[in-house]
């Protein structure tokens, strides 16, 4: 077995990026059961949230460095000397989680200014966390054990699924803005025939409805 060393980087494939996670402590979960976490840097790629922005939030409480939530609630932040020679403040992937979610929850009650695109990445970034995790307990459990293959399979098949669903999005909306136009460009015509005919006694814009077939 390979040894696991604090500051090493483990590269993760994230939506068809790779993401750079950090190795807390080595045995921070139990023997040989590594805590790993992100540094501030990835924040604004994966959250919205700038390395700037969050150094802001960070105090000292008792020698010990946090970062304030929104709520008040604080999480650990670890500066640590990474194997490519950076230094990196890292909060472990579940605070991560924990983060995204109290900044969610501030905007949903309004006390937060966080802007749409903010809370859309937040919201990509929590989803994807907890499709592979329930699928590495699953396979876990199924095969006995959650292999490197198992997750280069799934985090294929999720990016695929991720495209599929933009791709479908568009194709909506373009559907959606045609019959929006199409909709415009009949209220346009009966307006026009409507003015010009206001005087003959006809009900000229219920005849053009008549004689026109109009598929919504």
């Amino acid at each position: 077995m390979n040894s696991i060393n604090q500051g090493q980087l483990v590269e993760i494939e994230y939506e068809g990026q790779q993401l750079k996670a950090i190795v807390i402590d080595p045995n921070g979960l139990g023997n040989g059961q590594a805590t790993i976490g992100l540094g501030f840097r990835m924040g604004k790629e994966y959250l919205g949230i700038s390395e700037q922005a969050m150094s802001k939030r960070v105090t000292t409480i008792d020698g010990i460095k946090c970062l304030k939530l929104p709520s008040g609630k604080f999480l650990r932040v670890t500066t640590i000397l990474a194997s490519d020679g950076n230094e990196y403040k890292v909060i472990e992937f579940g605070d991560w989680s924990e983060l995204a979610q109290d900044f969610l929850k501030e905007a949903v009650q309004g006390k937060s200014k966080l802007s749409p695109s903010v809370q859309t990445k937040m919201i990509e970034f929590l989803a994807w966390f907890a499709v592979k995790g329930l699928y590495a307990t699953s396979y876990a459990k199924l095969k006995g054990a959650y292999t490197e293959s198992d997750d280069n399979a799934l985090t294929q098949s999720l990016t695929k699924a991720n495209e599929q669903l933009i791709a479908d999005n568009e194709i909506l909306k373009l559907q959606y803005d045609r019959k929006c136009s199409e909709v415009d460009q009949l209220l346009y015509r009966l307006d026009a025939i409507e003015e010009t005919n206001s005087n003959s006694g006809t009900d000229w814009r219920h005849w053009e409805l008549e004689q026109n077939s109009i598929n919504f």
